[in-house]
This record gives structure tokens, sequence and C-alpha cells, in this order.
């Protein structure tokens, strides 16, 4: 080929390479933000160092944290073991000072045995008499002095005891003892606010109670207190409210002082009495005081479908207990107690009424069980455990409680509403004084 047709193909390469490096250029600027930023990948490589950055500065907060949490830790022992020490040298101080006083206690009983045997010894029992009486001056300062240094002594003692009672180790998790004091620092932060309200509230009322003569007399309470035992219900009613009989007899001495107010000036009649007696003694009363209904304990299997019920049927015909299948089949809450449900008074249980149990607890006696049955979107096995009859209480029975309920029930008609403005304006001028907040 000649040298001028090879000029042409030459000077097309060169346009070609040429073309290619614009393209080349035109790429890469496309690849960043402006024409001037860099490479997309330089820009992947910044992030990640920027992400490893991050995480390094998180782990280095982490490890600042955990460090900080052991200097706490380390402070709180180095301060439990300081209190610690101070506790120890205070009992051996007021230890050292006891047994000195003691000393000085013998030293000078002794000296004064020594001294009135000399003078008994010369002069007798009489000098010895005379003796005393001169230095009757010096004995009462010494029995004064002597009171004051056992005082001091005494409540150092007291003081030392109260402080190792209230830092005595309850418990060591992995060798970290609770104390008693943080346990009552923990109690008093999540309850202590509450509870100190509750009393000064209780303190305010009882001084209100007090100003109008209302206080119940320890007599009132005692004979409220028999008359109350005398009831077979008692027992099992201080025992289904976790009480024992001091608290009650203080909670009951509280409800006779309020009686007592309300009803202060108040009288009633023998027809009254009856008439509030009748209301309270009423099956058709759903409060009645003096009427208890039937009560039933039923024990339960709910199944989700009549085939589930069916098959919990099954089981207890060949033998399975009842617990065993309710846990197994049943989705009523019961199932948790074996599907025992609380014995209900007929006609009084919400719950039962609207589940359906309460008119199906009407027709079973104690030991039959009824089922499958639909009651509402579930399917019922129900067994009869016990029945326990209405009761209702005579006249003559409950007549002083009638005689203290009917004057309270007109005395609040009466004087309701005027002691509740007097109690608010006392309880608006009480004056509290908070002097420590622990």
């Amino acid at each position: 080929m000649s040298e001028d047709e090879k000029k042409p193909l030459r000077s097309s390469r060169d346009e070609d390479a040429g073309q290619q490096d614009l393209t080349d250029r035109w790429l890469a600027w496309q690849q960043s933000a402006d024409g001037d930023a860099e490479p997309a990948v330089d820009k992947k490589k910044k992030r990640d160092e920027q992400h490893r950055a991050e995480r390094r500065a998180e782990r280095e907060a982490k490890a600042l944290a955990k460090q900080r949490e052991r200097e706490l830790a380390r402070a709180a022992r180095e301060e439990r073991a300081r209190r610690k020490r101070e506790e120890r040298e205070l009992a051996r101080l007021a230890s050292q000072s006891e047994r000195a006083l003691i000393r000085e206690r013998l030293a000078g009983v002794l000296g004064t045995i020594a001294s009135a045997l000399a003078v008994y010894r010369e002069g007798g029992p009489f000098e010895v008499i005379r003796a005393a009486y001169r230095r009757r001056w010096v004995v009462v300062t010494s029995l004064c002095l002597l009171a004051v240094i056992s005082a001091v002594v005494g409540a150092l003692i007291m003081r030392t005891r109260h402080r190792r009672y209230l830092t005595a180790t309850l418990v060591a998790v992995n060798g970290v003892r609770i104390l008693r004091s943080d346990l009552n620092d923990e109690l008093f932060r999540r309850y202590g606010s509450s509870t100190l309200n509750s009393m000064i509230q209780r303190e305010i009322r009882r001084q209100f109670l007090k100003k109008h003569g209302a206080i119940a007399s320890d007599q009132q309470v005692d004979e409220r207190l028999r008359f109350e035992a005398r009831s077979p219900e008692f027992a099992p009613i201080l025992e289904k409210a976790g009480k024992s009989e001091p608290e009650y007899r203080e909670s009951l001495a509280r409800v006779l002082s309020e009686l007592n107010l309300v009803s202060k000036g108040v009288d009633v009649t023998e027809a009254e009495m009856r008439e509030y007696y009748d209301r309270n003694a009423s099956p058709n009363n759903p409060r009645a005081l003096f009427y208890s209904p039937e009560v039933v304990t039923l024990a339960v299997i709910a199944a989700p479908n009549r085939a589930t019920a069916e098959k919990a049927k099954a089981a207890l015909n060949a033998g399975l207990d009842w617990a065993s299948a309710a846990r197994q089949y049943s989705v009523d809450d019961s199932a948790e107690t074996g599907g025992i449900m609380q014995p209900f008074a007929l006609g009084r249980s919400v719950t039962a009424i609207s589940k359906g149990l309460d008119a199906v607890g009407r027709k079973l006696e104690k030991g039959q069980q009824a089922g499958p049955l639909q009651l509402g979107n579930l399917w019922w096995l129900v067994r009869c455990l016990e029945r326990r009859p209405a009761q209702k209480r005579t006249y003559e029975e409950v007549k002083e409680t009638v005689r203290i309920l009917a004057r309270a029930a007109k005395g609040e008609q009466a004087n309701g509403r005027r002691l509740a403005q007097e109690y608010e304006e006392f309880r608006k001028k009480a004056n509290i004084q908070t002097f420590l907040t622990r």
C-alpha cells in the first residue's frame, strides 16, 4: 500500500482514539456529583471509613460507659467499706467507754466501801451514818454525773445498734450485698409518698372525729367484735381478706367511729328498724345485707366447637380427670385452675350471667353434669361441685346491727352534707409540717 493510502487510515484511527478518550472522560465526569468531584469508588471508600470511624467511636463510648459503671460500683463498695469501718470504730469506742465507766463505778464503789469500813472500825455504825450525811452533796453530785454518763453511753450504744440493724446484709448476689437500708430506700422511693399521704389523711380524719367526740370506745369495739366473732363466717372472712384479728379490730374501730359521727343526735323507731331490715333481707335486693342467695361452685370446660367438646366428654368418660381435660381442651380462663370456677351467688355474678352459666347452675344438683351446651360462641361441659343454700338472717339475730346501720342511714340524710362541708374546711386548715423526706 502506498504512503498516500496509509495516511487516511492513520488519521481515521487517531480520530477513533480521540473519540474514545472523550467518551471515557465523559463517563468519569458523569459518575461524580459535579465535574470536579472525585470518582464514586473514592466516595464509597470514604463512606466505609466514616462508618468504621462511627463504629469505633460507638465502641469507645460503650467502653467508657462500662468503665464508668465499674468506677461507680467500686466507689459504692469503698463507701460501704468506709461505713463499716466507722461503725466498727464507733462500736469499739462505745465498748471502751462502757468498760471504762464500769471500772470507774467499781473503783468508786470499792473506795466507798473501804471508807465506810474504816469509819465503821473507828466509830461504829452511827459514825458511818453521820459521815454519809456530811458528804451528801458528794453523793448527789456523783449520782447526777453517773446518770448523765449512763444516758450518753446508752445513746451511743443504741445508735450503734440502730446503724448495725440498718446496714445488716439481707442477701448477697454473686458476692454483692443488698443491705436492709437499700431495701428501705427502694420501698420508700416506690411507696413512701402514697403511703405517707394516706397516713396523713387518716390522721386528719381521726382528729376530725375526735373533735366531734365520735371516736369509738374500747368497750364499743370489743362488744361489736364479740358479736361478729360469734358468726361461723367470721374466721373464713378474715382469712380471705388476709387480716389478723388486731388489724380487723383497728379497721372496725374506724368504721364504728364514722358511724358514730354520722348518726350523732339521731335515733330510730322500731318501725324504721323493721323497714330497714325488710329492705335488706329481700331476695330481690342485690345489695341485701341480711340475705345471701344460693351459692354454687362449678367445674367447666369451654371448647371452641362441638367436636372438641365431644372429644373432651369422651376423654372424661374414659377416665381422664376433669382438671387434665380442662387444661387440654378448655379455652376459658378457669383452665389454669383445673376448670374450677370461683363460687358465685346465683343472680349476682355478672361474669356467670354473661356466660350463661348462672342459668345452668340453677338447674344442676351437686354431682350432676351437663353438656356439651352451646352458650354464646363456645360449647360447654359443666359439672356442679357444690351448692350452698340461700340464707336469711332473722331480725332478732341482727337487731343490734340493724339499729346501728338504720341510724347511720338516717343520719346520712340529715347530717351527711353538713359534715362533708365541715370536714373539707377542717382538712384545708390542717397544719402539715414536713421535717424529713425519709
